[in-house]
């Protein structure tokens, strides 16, 4: 039993060290905390217009939910890390006692099966927002993910859009004309990086 439980926690920690850390793309930490604290943690990497007028794309649903699974999952390690040292507290304090043995070990299985069921939950969310964001496993959005300054255009107004049938810098769609960029969207090389500039002519 006390093998398996070091080789538990021991894998817990390493896996809090893989994902504990919200997975910014190639964002460096200090400009992920700045966002956090300017916009909140629920808040943060959502889009203006849907923070402050209420006009959300899907891709700002995505990352408020991606947000509330990092608040989770921060909230549930820590309380799983205090019942694992209360646990140990227990068995250490037990003076030969079975019941308070027992006890002890019983809240530290209880909080390693816990931490188990919240990395799986959270890795799952993980690929879940992958799929719905890109369609794909393992291809950076950097129209709509990534910041200029690590070669994206998140946060500039650009999504990206199925332009099938139309080629050039320029197109339009639906009447409005739209400014579109290549290699920045995953899938496809008809869905590409656009952003609105005008009404059609």
């Amino acid at each position: 039993m006390k093998r398996f439980l070091t080789f538990a926690i021991a894998g817990i920690m390493g896996c809090s060290l893989f994902f504990g850390a919200p997975q910014v793309a190639s964002a460096d930490t200090a400009s992920y905390y700045e966002t956090i604290q300017r916009d909140g943690l629920v808040f943060a990497y959502v889009s203006d217009s849907c923070r402050d007028s209420g006009s959300c794309q899907l891709e700002d649903i995505v990352q408020v939910f991606v947000n509330l699974a990092h608040l989770i999952l921060a909230v549930s390690g820590s309380l799983m890390l205090l019942i694992v040292v209360y646990g140990g507290f227990l068995w250490l304090t037990s003076g030969g006692n079975s019941q308070q043995i027992e006890k002890g070990k019983n809240a530290m299985i209880g909080s390693v099966i816990g931490l188990l069921i919240v990395f799986g939950a959270f890795t799952g969310v993980s690929v879940l927002t992958d799929v719905l964001r890109d369609g794909t496993l393992g291809q950076v959005n950097y129209c709509e993910l990534v910041s200029e300054e690590d070669g994206g255009k998140a946060g500039q107004g650009y999504a990206c859009t199925d332009t099938s049938g139309q080629s050039g810098t320029e197109v339009i769609l639906g009447g409005i004309k739209y400014e579109c960029l290549t290699g920045l969207c995953p899938g496809d090389e008809d869905i590409r990086c656009c952003k609105a500039v005008s009404g059609a002519e």
